[in-house]
């Protein structure tokens, strides 16, 4: 098996890793290690916190404090471990068919509101092609989730976390936002944030074409054709 992913966290004192089959069988998918995420203490010398979703774990990313775990149908929003406060499952997002597991968080192109901590895109559920798009805010400690607000921790049956996992679901907030179509009828390939969260690139599983998106208004700001045969592309 390889390591999926091998992220350090803001603390420096935790590492992410996740097993994964380099050439999965239908046994191998099967297996409980393709379905868990290892939250590892740098410190303490062992895995703090292991996260077990509903199906192999396609890729692993990181912003600041919130971790996502992509899977083939679902995409699982997690609040890392603090200074105060422990792991929480945040959400669990339907996604896809998402073949290879595609998603993508970064800033946010200017801030309404500070409580606005970033932006969140994967491929959206049963609409080939298109970006689902969320907003993940601080909402304070006490605030309940109110209004546009998905998900939170009591609302999975199929992912759970064993270790330190005090909730933080009221610390956060996930809005639904107007989606993006980029590739009709194509599955996404991949998917990057600018380095300000003002565009997102898209290709598809042709990968003939790269648009860029405009996030805030959701219109087409570029498009980068590579040629008319089909190729793997990497962000």
């Amino acid at each position: 098996s390889r390591i999926l992913a091998k992220r350090m966290l803001p603390s420096d004192d935790w590492i992410v890793l996740c097993k994964m089959e380099e050439n999965e069988s239908p046994a191998d998918l099967q297996h409980p290690s393709a379905r868990r995420v290892y939250l590892h203490s740098i410190s303490k010398r062992h895995v703090a916190t292991t996260f077990i979703v509903g199906g192999p774990v396609l890729d692993v990313a990181i912003y600041q404090e919130i971790m996502t775990i992509s899977t083939q149908n679902e995409m699982s929003v997690v609040a890392l471990p603090t200074k105060d406060s422990g792991c929480a499952l945040l959400a669990k997002l339907p996604a896809g068919p998402n073949e290879f597991g595609v998603c993508a968080m970064g800033n946010m192109p200017t801030k309404d509101d500070n409580q606005e901590l970033c932006q969140l895109t994967f491929e959206r559920s049963s609409h080939p092609g298109s970006l689902e798009m969320y907003v993940l805010e601080r909402t304070g400690d006490d605030v309940p989730s109110t209004g546009d607000d998905v998900g939170s921790a009591g609302d999975s049956d199929d992912a759970a976390a064993d270790g330190d996992q005090r909730s933080d679901e009221c610390r956060y907030r996930l809005k639904r936002t107007e989606p993006i179509v980029a590739h009709p009828n194509y599955s996404l390939a991949c998917i990057a944030f600018s380095q300000d969260g003002s565009l997102v690139a898209t290709a598809s599983d042709r990968g003939t074409l790269i648009r860029v998106h405009n996030t805030r208004t959701r219109t087409l700001y570029a498009e980068l054709r590579r040629g008319s045969t089909a190729a793997k592309m990497y962000c």
